[in-house]
């Protein structure tokens, strides 16, 4: 391990503030323990790693370590304070890392057989749509849609949130190109409504398409009108009435749970 030179401290500190930095460099930075493990051992490699002084003399993070040595990925060290300084986090665990970027490509979309797509609108909160993220790859989705003023994915609250699944799951721009690609695929959407004529009880849904796009909006505003425009069909989460509405990736996780176990077609 090298003490990390002021360069490196400085790019790792734009990482983690500057959308347009990770768009520059097609690079992001990560912090905590769990997550760079998570992501290491899946086999998403840091570009080089940064450790807190106490974190580098750390026996449990020893594996973890190892890997990167066995992996030859630099790792650097810096004092407890300095790293302090670089940290996004209220209480930093001492660890960083700076990953290149993975970008699924738009043809998963053209895929054939059963898909399920998760559109999140307008999810501004970066854990919340960490936690989207998170929800739809535990439930078997296959893409996530990233539509209007939705947190970017690179967020360093995005990918805690996700515990970096999204690194793992076609995280992909909701434009009118893609909306076209998906709709020429075979693509319904069904979005999560309030409750009324139009919107399907949740629990008396039996079947659903082949290839399906479920959307989320926020709490505050819901789905946006160019959404709900573009929707095939309208459900809702039947809630006790003394309960305004649900989180939305509480609402997502019920969704998901109910339709990946109903038949596709």
């Amino acid at each position: 391990m090298d003490i990390a030179p002021v360069p490196i401290l400085r790019e790792a500190q734009l990482l983690l503030k500057e959308k347009k930095e990770r768009d520059r460099t097609k690079l992001f930075a990560a912090e905590g323990f769990k997550v760079i493990k998570d992501m290491t051992f899946r086999g998403h490699l840091p570009k080089y790693v940064v450790l807190a002084d106490r974190t580098a003399k750390d026996p449990q993070k020893k594996e973890l370590l190892d890997r990167f040595e066995a992996s030859r990925v630099p790792v650097y060290v810096t004092s407890n304070k300095d790293f302090e300084l670089l940290s996004e986090m209220k209480t930093s665990q001492g660890i960083l890392a700076v990953i290149p970027k993975s970008e699924k490509a738009v043809d998963v979309v053209r895929s054939a057989g059963k898909s399920i797509a998760v559109l999140c609108d307008g999810i501004q909160d970066p854990g919340n749509f960490g936690a989207m993220i998170r929800t739809s790859a535990a439930f078997g989705a296959d893409i996530v849609l990233r539509c209007g003023d939705t947190a970017d994915k690179y967020n360093p609250k995005v990918i805690r949130g996700s515990s970096g699944t999204m690194l793992d799951i076609a995280v992909l721009d909701y434009n009118d190109e893609l909306a076209s690609c998906l709709k020429d695929a075979g693509y319904k959407l069904l979005a999560a409504s309030a409750a009324g004529e139009q919107a399907s009880d949740l629990r008396k849904i039996r079947i659903i398409p082949e290839k399906v796009i479920i959307a989320f909006g926020s709490e505050g505003r819901g789905i946006s009108e160019r959404v709900l425009a573009m929707a095939d069909g309208h459900f809702h989460i039947p809630i006790d009435p003394v309960v305004e509405s649900l989180n939305v990736t509480a609402a997502a996780a019920i969704t998901l749970f109910t339709f990946t176990s109903m038949e596709q077609r």
